[in-house]
């Protein structure tokens, strides 16, 4: 456990990127290094989960695993998964709940490590969770 008796009780990591620049992968990152070194599990608030939908799959099965009776037709297998689902009209109201989330959070105080990870590209994209940090855990 690296430091962490000296460390503050509560952090918060904002992320900041452009799409695709690895902030998610940073953020996974970094829980798995946490829980490695036997810290508790952070929370990990990230925009892109409110852009996943259900979506379902239909998918040609397996024809070699199949009996001589239907021999030569495919079964057609249906999955429900989660895919990214981009919005521009949802981004103002996901950006809301994101917010409202992050503060449910460090009122209840429970988790030591939390992560946001959002693009926050102009000031103005993180101020608020920034400034909501500051007069949380101070």
């Amino acid at each position: 456990m690296p430091h962490r008796a000296t460390r503050p009780n509560h952090i918060v990591i904002i992320l900041r990127g452009l799409p695709g620049s690895g902030k998610s992968y940073l953020a996974k990152m970094m829980r798995d290094l946490e829980v490695e070194n036997g810290g508790n599990v952070p929370r990990i608030h990230s925009m892109d989960d409110y852009f996943m939908t259900e979506v379902e799959k239909v998918e040609d099965g397996d024809a070699s695993k199949s009996s001589s009776s239907t021999r030569g037709k495919k079964p057609i297998v249906k999955r429900v998964v989660m895919e990214y689902c981009y919005e521009p009209e949802m981004e103002e109201a996901y950006r809301e709940s994101l917010l409202k989330a992050f503060k449910k959070t460090l009122e209840e105080g429970t988790f030591t490590l939390v992560i946001v990870d959002d693009r926050n590209l102009r000031v103005a994209d993180f101020a608020q969770l920034q400034r909501y940090t500051l007069t949380s855990l101070l």
